[in-house]
């Protein structure tokens, strides 16, 4: 059971875990990902490996529904893939939003010239 609706656009906070540490995460949801869907065709071309948190080499495909969130910080943007029932809507994200305008219109952009690319 999803406890809050997730879209795109949202801002949500989880707890990743990666080899056992636990780590906070709080971003912006861009795209809700079916089983179908790779989130790697959702991210800016220039995106390189280091800033994946999914898809690692010989991990299976997710069976379930998730969502591309991207987490921004002192190294830049970091996307992940978490299970939409991990998260939780943050309800007091104003600030967080307003801070990070600038890049998601960055994102969206690039992705759209991505799917430029690739059509071409």
């Amino acid at each position: 059971m999803i406890k809050n609706r997730i879209d795109n656009g949202d801002v949500v906070k989880w707890t990743a875990v990666h080899n056992g540490i636990k780590t906070r995460c709080v971003g912006k949801v861009l795209r809700i990902l079916y089983p179908t869907e790779d989130g790697k065709d959702f991210v800016p071309i220039d995106t390189t490996n280091d800033q994946l948190m999914f898809g690692k080499k010989g991990s299976q495909p997710p069976k379930s529904v998730r969502a591309l969130v991207v987490v921004t910080g002192e190294k830049g943007a970091v996307y992940y893939t978490p299970n939409i029932k991990w998260l939780e809507l943050v309800k007091e994200a104003n600030a967080y939003v307003e801070i990070n305008r600038r890049l998601n219109d960055i994102i969206d952009n690039a992705i759209i010239l991505k799917k430029l690319l690739v059509d071409t």
